[in-house]
């Protein structure tokens, strides 16, 4: 440091009996505010400074949760596997024998302990991963100790082209260098060399580096480019070049520009990610990467239509991509057109890169019109149609909206008006220029037709309140509340016209675990694989409910009609009945069921049968893979533990 010495030790431990680290996962234990209150409170105020009094209260404070934390808050990830065995066991002897009413509340709560614990060591390690982006509460502590993990094996330095990790190697790395770098006392010289000081440059000042400048031209013959290059000693570059890291050329960028892009996308959207990550976290990571990696991108450039695809097909296989599945891009359940919708048409609310490419154009668009003199704003305009239907002018003074082609009477006069328009004289006409000290002039090229005159009377009606004010004319956005641009907004008017989808109410509105949501939203779109879904893939398989074993599986069935499941639901006897199933499939049949509940605990309801289709699938799934079942006051047991790990007030 420049202004205070630094103590180097190169020893090959660490001594961390005085190191405290806060753990956030202290914050879910029940008694850790009795602790911090009590520490806090021993400490007695004295006379002495605030300042001091803090400082003995924050160690007393340092010390009551060391000493608590070894014995009430014990690593979470020990005492886990400690639970697991004793679950183990009972589990074990319950096969031979019936387990007696103590022996049975011992295995609930220990059952009850293990998922308390599960969610300590996701926050434990969420807490070691330092990742910000990705919520808690959905099981991701794979991911998150794959990541802490990573960050410890990056504790190494690199010298002569070999890595270092052992302490011994690195202490010896650190003496050779500094003893290189700082070598003998130095004694300074009474010659000073004052050229050099005088050519100096000021502290704030800059020179240029002509061993590292390039230059580039434009429309200029290729034979003067050797002496252009002599003249300003530095070399010739040639384009694309890479600038602010934006690809430029004076032409159409050629494909290869982008895969910087490309690589970004493959290096964030990772394999081993999509591996531990849920499909609700690979939602989030998707749309992280999406939002901060490629702005510049899009808010610059076209993106060709094989870029495009390219991130599309990254994305697609991220989400869909599970490491139990054999195939390399994965089984996509839903279309891609569908899973890139907002949420309130049906989609998981991933962005459409082409559509958000437009969207940020569309920005360029807005400045071009609010700076009507810019060279390109004809240009871009012609190019971008669904910006002209967009935007509105409120006319003042008139010198800046053509009296024909602006939308400063709803839309264009010129389509209000086409027979009109035909006849007149000046078709770029401004509004000022039509109306002069107020009064309107409309020349035309010659005797107009009948549907002209009509037109003409029609249009002198609804001018015949207007007047010419003083100001400049102001553009105003029309899908904003406030008439000024977005990107939100012009990113959501590409779906204008989507049909709607009742799937907001049913599956996002509820309090459930994101991972139960994204399995709900499959379910409401039919496109989780049961049997009777195979079987319309190509798979050569008898339809036959795993539950019942009687009738055939499809999702009407397995959660609706089939004897288990309405056993289940008779076990949890939260609501009275479940959905009806109709003609128009399981999603309208889950929908009426959800409109027809109290407002006041229609959240709650699809939470409830959010979490119970969650369970019966789960244990479906158990028993083709795992060949093991359970009963369905067991599974009713699971659902209400599931629902009870939701904090909902109104449930207890």
């Amino acid at each position: 440091s420049d202004h205070c010495a630094i103590l180097l030790s190169c020893a090959s431990k660490l001594n961390r009996t005085n190191i405290f680290r806060f753990e956030n996962y202290w914050l879910s234990c029940s008694d850790f505010n009795d602790v911090v209150k009590n520490a806090w409170m021993a400490v007695e105020s004295t006379n002495a400074t605030p300042g001091y009094t803090l400082h003995r209260k924050l160690l007393a404070l340092q010390r009551a949760l060391t000493s608590w934390s070894k014995l009430h808050a014990p690593d979470p990830d020990r005492t886990i596997t400690n639970c697991l065995k004793w679950i183990s066991f009972f589990d074990n002897a319950e096969e031979t024998r019936q387990l007696d009413t103590a022996e049975f509340k011992i295995r609930c709560l220990l059952k009850e302990r293990v998922d308390t614990l599960c969610e300590q060591a996701e926050i434990k390690w969420k807490q070691r991963s330092r990742i910000n982006w990705l919520k808690l509460g959905d099981r991701n502590t794979s991911f998150f100790h794959a990541y802490a993990s990573g960050r410890r094996r990056r504790n190494y330095i690199h010298r002569n082209n070999l890595t270092l990790n052992k302490p011994s190697d690195i202490a010896e790395t650190f003496f050779q260098y500094f003893r290189s770098s700082i070598g003998s006392c130095y004694t300074p010289s009474a010659y000073i060399n004052l050229t050099a000081l005088y050519q100096s440059l000021p502290p704030d000042s800059l020179s240029i580096n002509f061993a590292k400048t390039s230059l580039y031209v434009v429309n200029l013959a290729e034979p003067s480019h050797a002496s252009l290059a002599n003249s300003f000693n530095c070399s010739m570059g040639h384009f694309p070049l890479t600038y602010l890291g934006l690809p430029l050329s004076p032409t159409k960028l050629p494909t290869c520009a982008f895969n910087s892009l490309i690589d970004k996308f493959h290096k964030r959207l990772s394999g081993w990610k999509s591996a531990l990550l849920s499909p609700a976290g690979r939602v989030v990571l998707i749309n992280s990467v999406l939002t901060n990696l490629p702005i510049h991108y899009l808010s610059i450039f076209i993106l060709p239509k094989a870029i495009n695809h390219q991130l599309r097909e990254l994305q697609r296989r991220f989400l869909w991509r599970k490491s139990s599945c054999p195939i390399k891009e994965g089984v996509p359940l839903v279309a891609w057109d569908i899973v890139a919708r907002p949420k309130a048409l049906g989609g998981l609310g991933i962005a459409n890169i082409y559509y958000k490419n437009l969207s940020l154009l569309c920005k360029w668009l807005w400045r071009f019109v609010s700076q009507p003199d810019s060279p390109w704003a004809v240009l871009i305009k012609s190019t971008y149609p669904i910006f002209n239907i967009s935007h509105s002018f409120a006319v003042y003074n008139g010198t800046k909206t053509f009296f024909w082609l602006s939308s400063w009477l709803g839309t264009p006069l010129m389509d209000q008006f086409p027979a009109l328009f035909s006849y007149s004289a000046h078709k770029f006409a401004l509004v000022s220029e039509v109306f002069i000290d107020n009064l309107f002039s409309l020349p035309v090229i010659s005797y107009p037709s009948i549907m002209a005159q009509q037109e003409f009377s029609t249009l002198c009606y609804r001018l015949c309140n207007f007047h010419i004010c003083v100001g400049p004319d102001v553009c105003c956005w029309k899908w904003t509340p406030h008439a000024t641009f977005s990107t939100s907004s012009a990113y959501n008017l590409f779906f204008a016209g989507s049909t709607f989808d009742s799937t907001p109410i049913t599956v996002w509105y509820s309090f459930a675990p994101p991972r139960v949501q994204f399995f709900t939203w499959l379910l409401y779109k039919n496109r989780i694989l049961t049997l009777e879904n195979l079987r319309r893939r190509g798979w050569i398989l008898a339809s036959r409910c795993e539950l019942c074993l009687n009738a055939g599986e499809d999702i009407i069935h397995l959660f609706l009609l089939c004897p288990y499941s309405l056993a289940v639901w008779a076990s949890l006897n939260l609501l009275p009945c479940l959905p009806q199933p109709s003609f128009l499939g399981f999603g309208d049949s889950w929908a009426m069921w959800s409109s027809r509940l109290p407002k006041d605990i229609r959240k709650v309801g699809n939470t409830i049968f959010s979490c119970f289709a969650w369970s019966i699938w789960s244990e479906r799934n158990r028993r083709i893979f795992d060949n093991t079942c359970s009963t369905p006051l067991s599974t009713a047991s699971r659902i209400r533990m599931l629902i009870a790990d939701v904090d909902i007030s109104s449930l207890t």
